[in-house]
């Protein structure tokens, strides 16, 4: 016996606990019908309804599905920006260097610069010089050089806001 102990008249140390006291109590029971699962209380083991996590799991899955879709629109929306600022700035060296305009590939680039320059022609003007009263003739190549380089920025601008808008 330890020292300090004291003993009852039936010879239990007080404040001892007897081994037979200590036994486990039984969980809560569930007041459902049918087998309770240990993970879920209140579910039937049988049961075939999607949990919470795997709810999550498919609408991290739609996610990213859309965020896929939505990162190639961005990427061809910046792609054909891109391409329209190369062909008008293309167009307007071209234009400014008297390439040959009886050449396939140059009679091409410069339509299609035509085609995409769009409400940005004649937004500046250009006349050559003259001693006579009044402007004189057009200058087409400064008009070509300016109209469509803004053109070219405009484009590039206004793709890199719908990129950044598209993509997640």
């Amino acid at each position: 016996m330890a020292k300090g102990s004291r003993t009852s008249v039936s010879g239990e140390v007080e404040g001892a606990t007897r081994v037979d006291d200590e036994q486990p109590k039984p969980p809560a029971e569930v007041a459902t019908t049918g087998t309770t699962s240990k993970l879920t209380p209140g579910r039937r083991a049988d049961d075939t309804t999607p949990t919470q996590s795997k709810l999550a799991k498919s609408g991290q899955v739609v996610k990213k599905g859309s965020d896929v879709v939505r990162s190639r629109i961005a990427s061809l929306v910046w792609l054909f920006c891109v391409l329209a600022a190369i062909i008008l700035a293309s167009g307007a060296l071209l234009f400014a260097l008297d390439a040959n305009m009886q050449n396939d590939l140059v009679k091409a680039v410069i339509d299609t610069a035509q085609k995409l320059d769009g409400p940005f022609w004649r937004i500046f003007e250009f006349h050559t010089d003259t001693n006579g009263p009044g402007p004189g003739p057009h200058d087409a190549t400064k008009e070509h050089l300016v109209n469509w380089g803004l053109a070219a920025v405009a484009y590039l601008v206004v793709g890199r806001v719908l990129d950044r808008i598209i993509r997640p």
